[in-house]
């Protein structure tokens, strides 16, 4: 779903510009889900000495790709629709992502018009548990 945090999409928490962390009501995976919990909030990743941004395996491969190509949407139109881990403004945001999931960005699968936009990908293997694929 490209949430960050506990930032989902159309999460209120997405508006909130003075907290540092917030109460929210998230729910990644509908209605019926709804939880409360806490969140870092935007104001605090933009201004973190740094952001890790993680995605493994084949089902994070399309919302990757989505949420990569949202980033400029944000940047230059603020574009709500963007997914909430495009609209993390910290110069030093790193993603870390295995094969699996830059699949889209490699250039494979539906959309074989792409090209890499990525510098280096590396296969950890079975270092990095893929389990939730």
């Amino acid at each position: 779903e490209g949430s960050v945090c506990s930032l989902f999409p159309n999460s209120q928490s997405l508006e909130e510009k003075t907290k540092l962390v917030a109460a929210c009501e998230s729910s990644p995976k509908g209605p019926e889900n709804v939880r409360n919990a806490i969140t870092l909030t935007f104001t605090l990743l933009n201004n973190a000495k740094a952001v890790a941004i993680v995605a493994t395996g084949l089902r994070k491969s399309e919302t990757v790709n989505n949420a990569l190509e949202g980033v400029n949407r944000w940047r230059l139109f603020k574009d709500k629709t963007a997914l909430p881990a495009a609209r993390v403004e910290n110069d030093k945001t790193h993603w870390l992502i295995d094969k699996k999931a830059a699949r889209h960005l490699m250039g494979e699968g539906d959309r074989p018009e792409r090209k890499p936009r990525i510098s280096e990908v590396t296969d950890y293997g079975d270092e990095v548990d893929s389990s939730s694929d």
